[in-house]
């Protein structure tokens, strides 16, 4: 690699532990197939794009790719847009696919099994002049099929409508079902994250001053949906106070507006299900604190309320990990409503969110590593110079001292893959005392 190289991105390969490439800003680009044991430069169509979208996308046939990059944006740019091209031999041939493009990815995934080169692919209709300035003037088409988009149908919607469309074959597309009321024609909506065969759909019934809405769940084909639980948070940038636990099929907890008809101090209240959506509950706190204290709440009302993933400041941070199934960690407070973080302590849960108990004192950081083996987490409203890491899934915790001057960290972050195998944590600093 040369020392002059400006390294972009890096992206794993969703289907094979053993892949991945680093992204430079020009053509070039390196890949390792035998998980880093040794690496190889190869050369892209084109530089990654700066449109927005990812450079790479990946299927199950490990040596398909796709690349997303810019083209005519080097030298003026009066043609400047996003082109896709996509390889059947990781690379080392590229056949063009499609220009203006906004969003690509191929049809075919672990799940969907249909033909390996079909394509989803959302472009511009009107194929001329400079992508950098185009508005809803010049509408998008999603396209559906082979590999060459212009050989396929285009779906044009009518201006100004929005419309949810449900493929079970990556082909043919049809609306889905929804409940009298909330069609996407009149508000905006956010698919959200699932590991089962529905899917989850935020549909957003109130924008300002604050904004939330309501999620619904389809049925097993995707195409009928029906109301699981209403006034879910929102943020403006659309992301909502929705998380599945990871390797826990049908378990997700939200925070909900506990008072929408207020306009603008929102209480927030954490709800939990077990089952998939069908049933949402408060999550019930523990006896006693992490000293040993009994809680002084005694009213009904009061239960366990978490800070969400609206508030995150590394989306990477979930609650909990695959590679230790049952764990959940989160900030949260005991109350009728959620406190604000610094007023919040470090909860932790072995059984799925059935039960908890209060870990710390205070908000802290935490990230899981070494394949589950071991949880460490940091104190996120101080200064600190230590750690604390926890090998019996937080019955005791033990300090590690890794300096001399108490420093600011914004997140703890596993060396290597999302899986949280590695044997190393890499704490990066934010500032000094």
């Amino acid at each position: 690699m040369g020392t002059e190289e400006h390294f972009l991105a890096f992206y794993m390969h969703t289907n094979t532990n053993e892949h991945v490439y680093l992204i430079t800003d020009s053509k070039r680009f390196y890949y390792t197939t035998d998980t880093g044991r040794y690496w190889h430069s190869s050369e892209a169509p084109s530089p990654p794009n700066t449109f927005g979208a990812q450079v790479l996308c990946f299927q199950p046939r490990s040596d398909y790719l796709i690349w997303i990059g810019n083209m005519g944006c080097q030298m003026g740019y009066e043609n400047c847009r996003a082109q896709v091209q996509y390889t059947s031999n990781n690379g080392r041939n590229w056949q063009l696919v499609e220009d203006y493009v906004v969003n690509f990815d191929w049809a075919r995934d672990v799940e969907l099994r249909i033909v390996s080169s079909q394509i989803t692919c959302e472009s511009y209709a009107n194929k001329q002049g400079s992508q950098l300035v185009f508005g809803k003037e010049n509408a998008l088409q999603l396209v559906s099929g082979g590999l060459l988009c212009d050989e396929n149908e285009a779906y044009l919607p009518m201006r100004g409508t929005l419309n949810l469309q449900v493929s079970l074959d990556g082909r043919t597309f049809a609306s889905g079902g929804l409940p009298p009321g909330m069609h996407p024609d009149s508000h905006a909506y956010t698919v959200l994250e699932s590991s089962t065969r529905s899917i989850f759909l935020h549909m957003t019934m109130n924008e300002l001053p604050t904004p939330w809405g309501n999620i619904l769940k389809s049925n097993s084909n995707r195409t009928y949906f029906g109301l699981s639980i209403e006034n879910v948070n929102r943020n403006s940038a659309s992301f909502v106070d929705f998380e599945k636990f990871m390797g826990l099929d049908g378990i997700a907890m939200v925070n909900v507006v506990a008072n929408p008809a207020e306009a603008v101090l929102m209480a927030l209240q954490t709800r939990i299900t077990h089952n998939d959506g069908g049933i949402w509950k408060p999550l019930l706190p523990p006896s006693v604190d992490s000293l040993g204290l009994k809680y002084p709440w005694t009213s009904v009302g009061r239960s366990l309320q978490v800070h969400g993933y609206t508030e995150r400041f590394d989306a990477q941070a979930t609650y909990c990990s695959p590679s230790i199934v049952g764990v959940v960690m989160a900030v949260r407070n005991v109350g009728e409503s959620l406190a604000t973080y610094t007023e919040s302590d470090t909860f932790l849960s072995r059984d799925g969110g059935f039960t908890w108990e209060e870990v710390h004192k205070d908000a802290h950081l935490w990230e899981f590593g070494d394949s589950g083996s071991v949880t460490v987490i940091v104190n996120d409203e101080e200064l600190m110079d230590h750690v604390l890491f926890t090998t019996d899934e937080g019955l005791t915790w033990r300090e590690f001292k890794f300096t001399t001057e108490k420093i600011r960290l914004v997140l703890i972050q596993p060396a290597s893959d999302p899986w949280d195998i590695p044997h190393s944590l890499l704490v990066p600093r934010w500032h000094t005392a």
